[in-house]
């Protein structure tokens, strides 16, 4: 096989990227954890011993580090100094709205790159990262105003500097301020620190920490030695770590899968092409022993070679992206080559292979010595064994389906995903049933269209079930991850959505202290980032029955709603029911009040109403009655109004529009739209993630076909000749390649798509049943048909080289004898 590596090269590209994607699994895991270590420890600088407030599982944090304790630890002897860091939420004054703000101690030891200006000095002073000057329009010199709570005061903080934090300036996800501890703790009137960090150069850190916890109060706090504090910070980071890290060697683990089903064709047909060397060695004297091991020590040299350029390829491309994230936030450094990521891909490439020839090396063993004389162009039969096999892959299919069923019923994901993937494997083992069928029917069109070519490129595609069901099987694997991805992504998107409907139903809510004043709205209202608006009032009412032979009393916080609610509300089940003579209630929240019962509303002056209860499953939390209604009972019931988004507007800056239409400070802007939008960003960026690495499987069951339809150039050398000789054109023989690469990409396309669908869904009910009200199952018909047209395309690109090789072939040296 070495002295044709042309034969080797389909083989040793699926190895490289198998190789490739688990070390840059390995080397990113490594890096990730690296940066994040320097991350959480990079602040203890030249602690000695760092005193942080207690930290519960359940219950509330532990009391402030107090001034008092601070200065006691200043006075033990030996300490040269401390850092007394403490971080609060704020909330900006934006001018009508205010935003949630994070302000953190300014570390002396510098935080990052100072872009503008200089770092607070002085009381009232702050600094603003850089991605908050750019997202609320500040800069260096201008006054904010901060106030601890939605409602608190606020205080002016002047700003003298923009920063850039760095890695180690803030862990925090909100926009961030710096400040002083002092300023901190008279802004937030919560004095006392959340961390103090000793700084005592000569002396034993173990001493140090028993004579700082034996202070009056240092049993309070938590205490630990430098090293110990970074032990406890790195463990509680390598939770997300470890899970990013099994995430990427989870799609590594794919690749590598469909890479053996490459290997194994590839030498399987190999084997096929070298009947005759085969049989003249064992004509020589060679043994079948001797022959498997030539097999296996060729395989094992290729898989070294692609495995050592997967490694290299991989530590290149991890090094492009540490460079490319140099000075940014989520900075990875260069500490992640380890021996460990370097020998574990090289041994995965090489153990994967050798296992994957294997059986072609067996097959080998079986070539005949008599081989040599005689032409050998007969396909392989079927066998005893392929019949077991094929038995035993539906019986695994059958069983893995049935868990997959079982664990999405019961909303149990381990169950479901063992099932799955047993599920997956069982179709794998029957591709050389199920495939040449599927290429018959799915090939009727092009065997028409095409004519002669496509009559014969189907037969093709037939012929040999075991490689076309190998081929096929491993575009089926690529692309019935993406399918299910992609169809439990946008369902999980869905049901989350609706789940976040009925928890925040509104986009926008305008509430005030102060009656609004007329007309804002319908300026708001006809506001071109608004959809619709409708005014809403909250009151206190108490329920009744109006039926002497019914007992209840349920004193709740009514909702009001007015004309025009049912487009502003997202969830329906919140508005349907809601009239003039109805209240709708939830049979969870509201239990004993049967539905069509008569129900009297009281208010806090003693006025009533009735109307009939109309219970509904998922129902509002609060009762919902119409706004006419709810003022006839509540004459003071608070008023507000519920917007819905135009579609297509950013959040945030629709909300800024909004607010600027409010009129003094007292009206204030909530609801769930930036809250909606950020989640549905991360959604999307975690499922584009996912099928960017799930289409490097894609690609390497794509480098199989061209791989399959190149052998088979060799294979049917003299057939293509004949077909030569009998005036089949150079473009038709083409052509011919083209649409069995074509029928086959389908088969294997379709297959995935059909299987993908249901696994996306049972995915997606397993890992969401028990924590939304129902699924919504969501199938992307657009980016199916994408994937479809991106893979069928693909496979007739794996075939314009061998095609080509093919219409080359002359007929006289075709059918000359060999």
């Amino acid at each position: 096989m070495l002295t044709q590596p042309r034969r080797l090269v389909s083989a040793a590209l699926a190895i490289v990227l198998g190789v490739t994607f688990v070390a840059v699994a390995l080397f990113l895991g490594n890096a990730i954890r690296s940066s994040t270590e320097q991350r959480v420890v990079g602040d203890l600088a030249d602690a000695g011993v760092v005193i942080t407030r207690k930290k519960q599982e359940r219950g509330p944090t532990g009391p402030a580090i107090s001034d008092t304790y601070v200065a006691a630890v200043r006075s033990l002897p030996g300490v040269t100094g401390t850092r007394v860091l403490s971080e609060r939420i704020f909330f900006q004054d934006m001018g009508g709205h205010r935003s949630p703000t994070s302000v953190r101690t300014v570390l002396p030891q510098g935080i990052g790159t100072v872009t503008s200006g200089r770092l607070p000095e002085k009381p009232g002073e702050v600094a603003v990262t850089s991605a908050l000057a750019a997202a609320r329009g500040v800069r260096e010199g201008n006054d904010l105003r901060i106030g601890h709570g939605f409602d608190a005061p606020t205080v002016r903080a002047h700003v003298v500097g923009v920063v850039d934090p760095g890695p180690n300036g803030t862990s925090s996800p909100l926009p961030t301020l710096f400040a002083a501890s002092s300023d901190i703790a008279a802004w937030s009137g919560e004095p006392g620190a959340d961390e103090v960090q000793v700084i005592a150069p000569d002396v034993d850190v173990k001493s140090l920490r028993t004579r700082t916890s034996a202070l009056p109060g240092g049993g309070a706090f938590t205490i630990r030695t430098k090293a110990d504090e970074a032990e406890y910070r790195v463990g509680q980071a390598k939770t997300a770590v470890e899970t990013t890290k099994k995430l990427f060697l989870g799609f590594a683990a794919v690749s590598v899968v469909v890479s053996a089903i490459v290997i194994a064709n590839t030498f399987s047909i190999l084997v096929l092409q070298q009947v005759r060397e085969l049989a003249l060695l064992r004509c020589v004297g060679a043994r079948r022993r001797q022959v498997f091991g030539l097999v296996l020590r060729e395989a094992l040299f290729l898989s070294f070679v692609a495995s050592a350029a997967g490694v290299i390829l991989g530590a290149g491309i991890v090094a492009v992206v540490s460079a490319l994230s140099a000075g940014s936030s989520t900075e990875l450094g260069w500490q992640w080559v380890s021996p460990a990521a370097v020998a574990l891909p090289m041994s995965l490439g090489m153990v994967v292979t050798t296992l994957a020839a294997v059986v072609p090396a067996h097959r080998a063993t079986r070539v005949a010595p008599m081989a040599a004389l005689r032409p050998e162009f007969v396909s392989p039969v079927r066998s005893r064994s392929g019949r077991i096999r094929t038995f035993l892959g539906f019986l695994t299919f059958l069983g893995g389906t049935s868990a997959l069923v079982v664990g999405a019923a019961s909303s149990k994901l381990v169950p479901a995903m063992i099932g799955g993937g047993l599920s997956v494997i069982g179709i794998v083992m029957v591709g050389g049933v199920i495939v040449p069928p599927l290429a018959g029917l799915l090939g009727a069109l092009p065997a028409r269209v095409a004519g002669l070519p496509g009559q014969l490129a189907v037969d093709n595609s037939r012929r040999n079930p075991a490689r076309a069901g190998a081929t096929a099987s491993a575009l089926f694997v690529g692309v019935a991850l993406i399918t299910m991805m992609s169809v439990g992504a946008e369902s999980g998107q869905a049901s989350l959505s609706q789940e976040f409907d009925r928890r925040a139903s509104v986009d926008a809510l305008i509430t005030s202290e102060e009656k609004l004043p007329e007309g804002v709205f319908e300026k708001i209202r006809h506001s071109p980032v608004v959809a619709a608006a409708a005014q809403q009032s909250t009151g206190q009412v108490t329920l009744t029955s109006a039926d002497p032979a019914r007992t209840f009393e349920i004193k709740a916080e009514a909702q009001g709603l007015g004309p025009g609610a049912d487009q502003v509300i997202r969830y329906r089940g919140f508005v349907e029911g809601v009239g003039p003579d109805t209240v709708l209630l939830s049979s969870e929240r509201h239990r004993g009040v049967p539905d069509g019962a008569k129900v009297t509303v009281t208010g806090p002056r003693g006025d009533t109403l009735t109307v009939r209860a109309v219970v509904r499953e998922g129902g509002p939390g609060s009762p919902m009655l119409t706004a006419d209604n709810l003022r006839k009972v509540n004459p003071s019931s608070r008023q507000a109004i519920a917007v819905r988004l135009a579609d297509g507007q950013d959040p945030a800056a629709a909300v800024e529009k909004i607010s600027a239409l409010l009129p003094g400070d007292q009206a204030r802007v909530g609801g769930s739209a930036v809250e909606r939008a950020e989640m549905h960003k991360l959604m999307q960026r975690m499922l584009y993630v996912v099928i960017g690495l799930l289409g490097v499987a894609v690609l390497i069951a794509l480098v199989g076909i061209g791989n399959t339809l190149g052998l088979s150039v060799l294979e049917r050398g003299r057939e293509s000749g004949l077909l030569r000789a009998l005036g089949v054109t150079r473009s038709q023989l083409r052509r011919m390649f083209g649409v069995e690469a074509l029928v086959l990409a389908a088969v294997g396309t379709t297959t995935g798509i059909v299987a993908g669908i249901g696994y996306g869904a049972a995915a997606a009910q397993a890992l969401l049943g028990s924590s939304v009200t129902a699924l919504v199952v969501v199938i992307p018909w657009g980016r199916l048909a994408l994937v479809a047209a991106v893979a069928l395309a693909a496979g007739w690109l794996a075939s314009v080289v061998p095609g080509r090789r093919a219409a080359k072939v002359s007929p006289s040296k075709a059918l000359a004898a060999e």
